[in-house]
């Protein structure tokens, strides 16, 4: 599979560009593996709605993601936009962390290798510094957003 760029009329709606960066960023994460099973989420805000957010609809794979697929749903977890519901952890993880923290993206996956371990025996961590741990986890999340938001990279930064 090979990526390149796409020459298009830029978009002006920023609703319409969130449907498509959204989508864009479901199918990389499936380029880098990153879509294993079905409790994975990412979900955005919906532009100029606090209290709406945009994310693919439940039984939908990653690989499927259009901007013409996804749904748009409110804070008490009810379709606005689109067929189909939003998965119900989906709802409950995501929706309180872009109220409380004003999070725009939200991302969740579960790697492979997360699971493998999960299913280990002894499926014990060992101990890790905090500091460590918060600036592998800031570090990912800041690349993250970065590589599958190019808008975020810009915008995130202004002071």
């Amino acid at each position: 599979m090979s990526i390149h760029s796409l020459s298009a009329n830029e978009v002006t709606d920023p609703v319409t560009q969130a449907r498509i960066d959204l989508a864009a960023a479901l199918r990389l994460a499936v380029l880098h593996e990153l879509e294993e099973g079905i409790d994975n989420h990412f979900t955005v805000t919906v532009p100029g709605h606090e209290d709406r957010y945009l994310t693919l609809p439940f039984g939908l794979h990653w690989s499927e993601a259009r901007a013409s697929n996804l749904i748009v749903f409110d804070e008490s977890g009810q379709t606005l936009e689109g067929t189909g519901f939003v998965e119900l952890s989906a709802h409950c993880i995501h929706t309180p962390i872009h109220r409380i923290t004003g999070a725009r993206v939200v991302m969740h996956t579960h790697q492979t290798w997360a699971l493998a371990l999960n299913m280990l025996k002894n499926n014990r961590f060992q101990r890790v510094k905090l500091p460590s741990l918060c600036v592998i986890v800031l570090l990912t999340t800041i690349t993250m957003l970065a590589l599958l938001f190019p808008w975020w990279r810009v915008s995130a930064w202004r002071v």
